[in-house]
């Protein structure tokens, strides 16, 4: 449980200095577009508090979707719901109107998404994907600190 709660901790602290995505404008359609439609669907949820919709695309572990495990889910929907003006503030704070997915590579199962506006200060930043059971989902090493 103590890693659970460090998890979500250290999401908390990268998503405030993230913002809502619009259009994965350098990404084409396919399984790329799959994986960054399910990223931006993580961080609109994020921008409107809506704790649901960012934590169906969170991993517990490697292999298993943060829905699949009640109390973590219970924890993270908590934890976001109602936040989207502390993540507007910290965007605008940083500069950034928007985050823009500008590629995605996959590999396997794995998926690197590079959005710009998502690192510090505005700058690009890339977080690791994973596919299971056919859905992509945000990976507990994109959070690692």
């Amino acid at each position: 449980m103590k890693r659970k709660l460090m998890a979500l901790g250290a999401v908390a602290a990268l998503s405030l200095g993230l913002a809502a995505c619009s259009g994965g404008g350098g990404v084409g359609g396919g399984e790329e577009g799959k994986v960054a439609d399910r990223f931006e669907q993580f961080f609109d949820g994020l921008i409107a508090g809506d704790g649901e919709a960012a934590c169906d695309v969170m991993l517990v572990d490697a292999e298993t979707p943060m829905k699949d495990d009640a109390t973590t889910y219970d924890l993270c929907t908590t934890t976001y719901d109602g936040m989207g003006d502390m993540f507007k503030d910290a965007m605008e704070e940083a500069g950034v109107e928007k985050i823009e997915v500008t590629k995605v590579v996959i590999d396997g199962d794995s998926a690197t998404v590079t959005a710009k506006g998502a690192g510090a200060l505005g700058g690009e930043e890339s977080l690791t994907m994973t596919k299971v059971n056919g859905d992509w989902y945000l990976g507990e090493e994109s959070f690692a600190g």
